[in-house]
């Protein structure tokens, strides 16, 4: 795997960046963020899914923490969470997925439209569902970089992936 991923110059996005990540955000962790509102750079602590669906049992549900620092940014915007939900997360919360965020605008009317239609065309801006809040963690920026922190590591918790055919104990 990638020690150190950046786009060689060119602009990239969190949609082209999960792109090129074995499961994209689906099912990955937000660990921590800060935000250097000097630099406009926000630095999100992640881990992400790296087993594939069809590897062994044992290493599917394999991940590997990385550093996601977003560069140029112009918003990072995390919505309250649903007032049925849970505030008490452990050490991380869980991320259902990530999608660029005019793809979800008619599900979150936090977000105006036409500040997204202010920004330039190198602007992107990209929306992670939080599971555990049953919200969303909006930003936006010009740029964004990957770095690999630590070695592939075993997970099993609450937000494990299934598979059709296995058998499911919720309790």
């Amino acid at each position: 795997m990638l020690g150190f991923w950046s786009s060689l110059g060119e602009s990239m996005t969190l949609a082209e960046l999960a792109d090129s990540l074995p499961n994209g955000f689906h099912d990955s962790a937000l660990k921590g963020f800060s935000v250097d509102y000097g630099n406009r750079i926000a630095r999100m602590e992640f881990s992400l899914m790296v087993g594939q669906p069809d590897d062994p049992a044992g290493i599917r549900d394999n991940c590997r923490d990385a550093t996601i620092e977003l560069l140029g940014m112009r918003f990072l915007l995390v919505s309250a969470p649903d007032a049925n939900e849970s505030l008490d997360c452990g050490t991380e919360v869980w991320i259902v997925d990530g999608y660029e965020t005019d793809e979800i605008l008619s599900y979150c009317k936090e977000l105006d439209p036409k500040l997204l239609q202010s920004f330039t065309p190198d602007v992107f801006a990209f929306s992670f569902y939080v599971n555990d809040w049953n919200s969303y963690i909006h930003v936006a920026a010009k740029d964004c970089k990957m770095q690999w922190v630590g070695a592939v590591h075993a997970y099993a918790g609450k937000r494990q992936r299934y598979y059709p055919g296995e058998t499911v104990d919720l309790s």
